[in-house]
C-alpha cells in the first residue's frame, strides 16, 4: 500500500492518510484494472475527473507503459505524476518524461500541481529507481544552480516529498537569511521537521520555537513543553511564552 502511493505517513508514523482524493477513485481504478483502454477514453473525455483514478491505476496495475505513453500525449504533467505511482514502466519512456520536466522545474514556483508532481516522483528514493534520479536532480539544483528561480523551485519540490532526508537537505539552509524559502519549506513539512528544530530550540533559539508554533502539531507542542524543564531558566521562559501562543493559535 505504501509503495503504491495510496497512503501517506503522518504524525511520526502513528497515522496514515489517503494520498488520493476519495475512496470512489480507488474503487473506480480497481474496477477498471483490466480495462485499460476504457480508462484511457474516460480520461481523454474528462481529464480533471479521471486524473486521480489514472494515477491510482498505475499504482496497482502491472505494466503501465502503454497508458502513460498515451496520457503523455494528452496531458504530460499527469504522465509525470503517474511515474510516482507506477509499479512498472518502460525506462526509456520514464527517462524521456523526466528529462522534459527537469527543464520545467522553475515553473514549479507558480504551479502547485507541478511542485507536487516533482515531490511525488522524487519521494521514491530506492536505489536505481526513477525517483532517486529526480531526488538527486532536485538536490543538485538546490546546491548548485545559478538560477534563484530554479533553487526556489527545488526547495518547494523537495518539501513535497515528505521525506526526512529532504528535510535534512533543506535544513542546511535554515539560517541562510538570503534564502528564506528554505525555512518556510521546512515549516510546511510539519512533524518531519520538528526533530530538526528541536535541537535549535533546546539551545535557546527563539526562531525555532516560533516555527514549532507555526507547525502547530501535537508533536511540536510536546517539544515545547519539554523545554519547560530545561536547565536554563531563560529557555524555560521562552518555551512558556511560545506554548501560550501555540494555545491561542491552535485552539
Amino acid at each position: 500500500m505504501e509503495r503504491s502511493g495510496l497512503l501517506l505517513e503522518i504524525e511520526r508514523g502513528d497515522k496514515y492518510q489517503f494520498a488520493h482524493l476519495t475512496l470512489q477513485e480507488y474503487f473506480a481504478a480497481t474496477a477498471l484494472r483490466d480495462r485499460e483502454n476504457e480508462l484511457i477514453e474516460r480520461f481523454k473525455n474528462d481529464p480533471e475527473r479521471w486524473r486521480e483514478t489514472v494515477k491510482l491505476w498505475c499504482g496497482f496495475a502491472g505494466n503501465s507503459t502503454n497508458l502513460i505513453e498515451v496520457i503523455y500525449q494528452e496531458d504530460s504533467p499527469t504522465a509525470f505524476e503517474c511515474l510516482a505511482d507506477a509499479q512498472e514502466v518502460s525506462p526509456i519512456l520514464a527517462e524521456r518524461i523526466i528529462e522534459e520536466f527537469k527543464d520545467k522545474l522553475a515553473e514549479a514556483n507558480s504551479d502547485e500541481n507541478l511542485a507536487r508532481a516533482f515531490g511525488a516522483v522524487a519521494s521514491d528514493v530506492r536505489d536505481r529507481g526513477r525517483g532517486k534520479v529526480v531526488f538527486e536532480f532536485l538536490e543538485n539544483a538546490l546546491n548548485n544552480s545559478e538560477s534563484l528561480e530554479v533553487r526556489q523551485a527545488s526547495v518547494k519540490a523537495l518539501s513535497k516529498t515528505n521525506l526526512p532526508q529532504a528535510a535534512d537537505i533543506l535544513f542546511r539552509y535554515y539560517d541562510d537569511i538570503n534564502f528564506v524559502d528554505a525555512r518556510q519549506a521546512i515549516i510546511n513539512m510539519g512533524d518531519i521537521a520538528v526533530s530538526l528544530l528541536r535541537g535549535l530550540a533546546e539551545k535557546g533559539s527563539e526562531t525555532a520555537m516560533k516555527n514549532l508554533v507555526k507547525i502547530g502539531t501535537p508533536y511540536a507542542r510536546e517539544i515545547l513543553e519539554g523545554l519547560l524543564n530545561h536547565s536554563d531558566e531563560s529557555i524555560q521562559i521562552l518555551a512558556a511564552l511560545n506554548i501560550a501562543e501555540f494555545t491561542s493559535l491552535n485552539n
